[in-house]
């Protein structure tokens, strides 16, 4: 066969193969194109959620410290006035799904309180603690930190009056470090008091308004505590959510200092 018409045999299947080449070549292009425009997608919608759950939980922040500005103001906080906080809170804050107030008692004053309280229109009132699902008279202990108020106030609640928060290791060490540290402290998610999943937000208050500084004289100046219960599923509403993005979140624990 003469040259020129080998030549001209061949190219056909070089210019095959160059087809396939180049084919492939924009076909990996225009896949990176897509793959890369949907990473930045991805990278905006996620920013986007950290934005949103960051607001929300500076919100938490700021509500439990505005809480705090109130007792401390006050030489006596009334439950129409922890009633008016909470309701703007609550009303404003859908993701909050309820507010509270722990007042610290000695083993010593306990009898006197319960009686107090008593006199006050809550003729069962006792501190109380969880047994098997119902609310029992506590047993002894040096300090119990009972609820004085909690909103909403609704039937669903209404038990928890006098509850006492050291009685659940959970919270009581929670509360320890919010004590020791004067700051926000956080349990993991827990379904401790609810049906509903969340987490306990709590903040210390202190005799003196001002919080002392060695660790000693915090433990030994603490009087109350203000708290906030945080609905997981309220944290991002629906027009808040992705269409397409599956979404998991999680939190972190740290090592909590003993109880009470």
């Amino acid at each position: 066969m003469p040259i020129l018409a080998r030549r001209l045999a061949i190219l056909p299947a070089s210019a095959i193969i160059l087809g396939t080449v180049i084919m492939i070549g924009l076909f990996y292009l225009a896949t990176s194109n897509v793959i890369q425009t949907e990473r930045n997608i991805y990278d905006i919608e996620v920013a986007r959620l950290k934005d949103v759950l960051t607001r929300k939980l500076t919100v938490v922040e700021e509500v439990l410290n505005g809480i705090k500005v109130v007792f401390h103001a006050s030489t006596f906080v009334d439950s129409d006035e922890f009633f008016s906080i909470s309701q703007d809170v609550l009303t404003r804050h859908a993701f909050i799904k309820y507010t509270t107030y722990l007042q610290l008692i000695s083993h010593k004053d306990r009898a006197s309180f319960e009686a107090t309280v008593r006199d006050q229109g809550y003729p069962t009132f006792t501190i109380s603690e969880l047994n098997k699902g119902r609310y029992v008279s506590a047993r002894q202990r040096t300090r119990y930190l009972p609820v004085i108020y909690q909103e909403p106030f609704v039937p669903e609640t209404a038990g928890r009056l006098g509850l006492d928060y050291l009685s659940i290791p959970t919270y009581a060490s929670h509360i320890q470090l919010a004590i020791d540290s004067n700051e926000m402290q956080t349990t993991m998610p827990e379904q401790i008091l609810d049906s509903t999943q969340g987490f306990t937000v709590f903040k210390s208050l202190y005799a003196g308004k001002a919080a002392p500084g060695p660790t000693a004289e915090r433990r030994a100046s603490a009087n109350g505590i203000v708290l906030i219960r945080v609905d997981v599923s309220r944290l991002l509403e629906k027009d808040e959510l992705p269409a397409d993005i599956n979404l998991t979140m999680g939190m972190r624990s740290k090592k909590i200092s003993s109880a009470i």
